[in-house]
């Protein structure tokens, strides 16, 4: 995986594996972005809608209604970026992000990243792990963690290629 800048925009190239990874974890944060927040799971709740303000039901409605509009954006933005990767036809591939939708691509990965660390635990997982990968039993956590490195080196990438430190 690589991202590099050309004036006002990133082309980030994956290889299939890579493209494969991306394109799920798109899918899955779409659905959770479209999904009733009753529906989602305790821990993501906590996380995503634990900052409404304080006040009463009609702050609230208002304040989830901001930020839904504010997802739908970002869902159109993974799903362009779903409907190009369905489309691959030569190996590598390349997505062209401009720079203003680099922050809406960014924020929808990071998304994920924490939809999965909540979901899995992770956090907790991670210390119990101490550095020995074999102590991760479930494949669930396993596939987590390795959807969260891998989601977190494509921020770095995006950051340094917006920042012009291409080099890592």
């Amino acid at each position: 995986m690589q991202v590099l800048r050309h004036q006002k925009h990133l082309e980030i190239i994956l290889f299939q594996p890579e493209a494969y990874l991306l394109k799920s974890s798109l899918q899955d944060i779409v659905r959770n972005y479209r999904a009733d927040v009753e529906g989602l799971p305790e821990a993501v709740k906590k996380l995503w809608f634990s900052d409404h303000p304080a006040g009463d039901e009609e702050d609230y409605e208002l304040w989830l209604e901001h930020l839904n509009d504010f997802r739908g954006g970002n869902s159109k933005l993974a799903e362009r970026l779903i409907g190009e990767l369905e489309n691959i036809q030569n190996w590598p591939a390349v997505l062209s992000v401009s720079c203003s939708e680099a922050d809406s691509l960014l924020t929808v990965v990071n998304d994920q990243r924490l939809y999965l660390a909540a979901v899995h635990e992770i956090g907790d997982l991670e210390k119990e792990m101490d550095e020995d990968w074999g102590k991760v039993i479930q494949i669930s956590h396993k596939l987590a963690l390795v959807q969260i490195q891998f989601l977190a080196g494509l921020m770095e990438l995006m950051i340094a290629g917006l920042s012009g430190l291409e080099e890592l």
